[in-house]
């Protein structure tokens, strides 16, 4: 599970007072120094968390990527974006 927050420090203050575990930080100099972080909420969601510092670089990566299933059928599972 994935999300854009406005302010990652205060999302993760957020989600560990909800008693999610930080288990990795990291910051991308090629998306302009966007950070992410990821929680452990497996015990609650079955899977990780993934919050995303807002960026419009990374919300039109996610536009393209949407795009580019948009008519998939099955096939071909390599896709171009």
């Amino acid at each position: 599970m994935t999300w854009f927050a406005e302010d990652v420090d205060a999302e993760g203050d957020r989600l560990r007072r909800l008693g999610f575990d930080e288990v990795m930080t990291a910051t991308l100099p090629v998306m302009g120094g966007m950070r992410i972080a990821w929680y452990d909420t497996r015990p609650l969601l079955g899977c990780m968390a993934e919050v995303y510092e807002e960026s419009s670089m990374m919300r039109r990566l996610y536009q393209r990527i949407a795009a580019s299933a948009a008519d998939w059928d099955g096939s071909d599972p390599l896709r171009a974006l």
